[in-house]
């Protein structure tokens, strides 16, 4: 059966990796669109400062989050790390870049320009009305 989900992943920069840090601190309170706005809503160069006042925003004490951007052992920073490792391991080095996974084939990297080309192609569309046909 064809199935899709969307996850939302980073492939930052070194620059930009404590903000991706930032980003997976505020998910675990449930935080992390709420800092994803108000991080682009910024029309400002971030720097650490600007970063650690967003997260104090957000109600997280900022030399706890000083602390654990410190901490090479923090999950968060663990989790961006195992992004950064995938998106190496799949090709991806750029962002938003899209993964089709279909069954039996290798996994594809796409951005918003290739991937109409790669589902619409010959292999993808059989694997998708073989998948529909099954499913009547």
């Amino acid at each position: 059966r064809a199935s899709s989900r969307a996850t939302a992943r980073r492939s930052p920069s070194v620059s930009s990796r404590a903000a991706a840090a930032l980003s997976e601190m505020a998910a675990e309170d449930g935080k992390f669109w709420t800092f994803i706005e108000t991080l682009h809503g910024r029309h400002t160069q971030m720097d650490r400062a600007a970063y650690l006042a967003i997260m104090e925003h957000l109600g997280f004490e900022p030399d706890a989050v000083e602390r654990r951007l410190s901490d090479p052992e923090d999950p968060a920073i663990a989790r961006v790390l195992h992004d950064e490792d995938l998106a190496a391991g799949l090709g991806i080095n750029a962002t938003p870049t899209f993964v089709v996974l279909a069954a039996g084939q290798k996994p594809v990297s796409a951005n918003q320009k290739t991937l109409p080309r790669i589902l619409n192609s010959a292999t993808i569309q059989s694997i998708l009305l073989r998948s529909t046909n099954a499913s009547e």
